[in-house]
């Protein structure tokens, strides 16, 4: 897939967004007609489908699992300043904002092994049921995925806070 045009991938991703949004028994008839006589857009959604189904059970973990917490937090703090942790992350500064969450530089703190990292997390007041299956299913793509020009997943869990991260 990695010879397909920019441009293609928007068109790929809005399909597979809108299979997605389709029970599962569904979703092969949708792509073929959305996709109509276009193999090469056909052949990447479908691949992407399948890798989704893979990597459910690479994390084995649910967007449903951090409610709980984000519905007890009452307390609304700022985002994250540096040297708070995230899980085992310390955070050095934050480096851009998205539409879910934020992205902040980190470095591994617990003295397992010296590594630095992008730390992904849904952001505060962004943490509907909507948003975390979204992000949940970020998470899962991503450890499926395995290509020199795309983010590899390190590690995953939740913040103290209830909320998760990548």
């Amino acid at each position: 897939m990695s010879g397909i045009r920019t441009n293609r991938w928007r068109e790929i991703d809005a399909i597979f967004d809108e299979a997605l949004e389709r029970p599962a028994d569904e979703r092969s008839a949708f792509v073929r007609a959305r996709c109509g006589d276009d193999s090469e857009v056909y052949r990447a959604v479908t691949r992407l489908l399948a890798a989704e189904k893979r990597s459910a059970s690479v994390i084995g973990e649910h967007a449903a699992d951090f409610v709980p917490a984000l519905i007890e937090e009452h307390e609304r703090r700022e985002d994250l300043a540096p040297g708070q942790r995230v899980g085992p992350y310390e955070i050095e500064a934050e480096v851009g904002r998205g539409g879910m969450g934020v992205v902040y530089a980190a470095r591994r703190a617990d003295g397992a092994f010296d590594r630095r990292v992008a730390l992904k997390m849904v952001k505060r007041g962004m943490d509907t049921d909507e948003i975390l299956r979204r992000f949940q299913f970020e998470r899962r793509v991503l450890a499926a995925l395995d290509h020199p020009r795309i983010a590899r997943l390190i590690d995953a869990g939740a913040a103290d806070d209830g909320r998760p991260y990548l």
